[in-house]
């Protein structure tokens, strides 16, 4: 009720020279713009005009329009925001695995950055237009008098949102979208250099994807209808066993060229087995060594201990 009342407090007054804030719109078409009324009446219109029939019989309460305007808005607002905080996680976790990433492409426009850059542009747009204009006309329930102005603001924040949807999933399809093609371009030693275990079991999964749907093309002509690694919880290792499985059993003659891919497969496939393994003796290694300092500092304790009970005695 109270926004009712401070729209008509704030309404523009009617062309007809009644006095009377303008509470009605004539005619209105569907989605955002209103056409004109066939006898050429005002648009915006009072409840004088109403009752003298001198507008259009269809009408619709200014008031119940702004608040529609107001939804719409906030609806494609609140779609991009959703996009906006999922690709600030994902940068969040994996900045330095995108940064790698994305020197893989030989044009950086590609890059998964711009993307990031162009949200964040986007947000701030959406924001100052929100805090300077938006809100001051949806308050005093004059969004249906800018509709023409709102519209365009409007449509470019629906197609972002739509343009954007695929980065509002998680994280791994995000980056299974942006880099499937150059996944396996990508420096694996750069990426081992970060030492960083969510990053690096990203790669993997990411890289294991790739394989297994070159394996299936090469099996049956066909890419798989499911992207299965990415969301496979087993580890790297198991999975990487059954693609060189898979592999395997592909059979038949092959040409030159299906034999080259084929190898090109194999020889990704051994490369993150070697990995594994290395990385494997290297947790053994460091393991070792985090056991041999806490038994060296557990030692040391007892030294102490030990000296400071024969002080006690001593002084005795």
């Amino acid at each position: 009720m109270n926004d009712i009342i401070q729209t008509m407090e704030s309404a523009d007054l009617c062309k007809c020279g009644s006095g009377e804030g303008e509470v009605f719109i004539c005619n209105p078409r569907p989605h955002w713009f209103f056409t004109g009324c066939p006898k050429g009446a005002h648009k915006f219109y009072c409840t004088v005009c109403e009752i003298h029939h001198r507008q259009h019989v269809r009408n619709l309460w200014i008031h119940n329009e702004n608040k529609r305007i107001q939804h719409e808005f906030e609806m494609v607002k609140k779609d991009f925001y959703c996009i906006e905080q999922q690709v600030s996680k994902l940068v969040a976790d994996y900045y330095q695995l995108i940064e790698i990433f994305d020197q893989a492409f030989k044009n950086q426009e590609k890059a998964l950055m711009k993307i990031v850059e162009q949200v964040s542009e986007l947000k701030v747009e959406l924001e100052t237009y929100c805090t300077r204009t938006f809100q001051a006309l949806s308050i005093d329930g004059k969004l249906p008098k800018h509709i023409e102005e709102i519209d365009p603001v409007y449509n470019k924040f629906k197609n972002a949102s739509l343009r954007l949807q695929d980065y509002q999933k998680e994280s791994h399809f995000i980056l299974w979208k942006h880099y499937k093609e150059v996944i396996l371009q990508v420096d694996q030693e750069e990426v081992l250099g970060l030492q960083n275990e969510d990053q690096i079991n990203m790669f993997y999964i990411l890289k294991e994807q790739k394989i297994m749907c070159f394996i299936e093309e090469i099996a049956t002509g066909q890419l798989p209808s499911e992207l299965s690694v990415l969301s496979d919880k087993r580890p790297i290792k198991k999975i990487n066993q059954e693609a060189l499985v898979k592999l395997n059993q592909i059979g038949g003659a092959f040409t030159p060229k299906r034999a080259v891919e084929i190898d090109y497969i194999r020889s990704h496939i051994e490369r993150v087995t070697s990995d594994i393994k290395h990385r494997e003796e290297q947790q053994r290694v460091n393991h070792s060594l985090s056991q041999y300092q806490q038994i060296i500092e557990y030692q040391q304790g007892q030294i102490e201990f030990l000296k400071a009970e024969l002080g006690k005695v001593l002084q005795i």
